[in-house]
């Protein structure tokens, strides 16, 4: 992740190998980048996007506010 005060990125990439199954190739990837921003004095909203393929693709959108008490 990094922090540029306004706004706090975050990243990643994952590789996977599964065994179970020597006749498949069992590989799977998965990649992710998704943002924090403040809002207002105790207020963040997140926003993530993230990708998975395999031996199907996948992928999410996430959204969310997050009020500190």
């Amino acid at each position: 992740s990094y922090d540029f005060q306004v706004v706090k990125l975050y990243g990643q990439f994952i590789t996977n190998k599964f065994d179970n199954n020597p006749t498949s190739d069992n590989k799977q990837k998965l990649w992710e980048l998704a943002a924090s921003a403040p809002v207002g004095a105790a207020g963040l909203v997140k926003i993530g996007y993230a990708k998975s393929s395999d031996y199907k693709e996948a992928t999410k959108l996430g959204l969310g506010y997050q009020h500190n008490l």
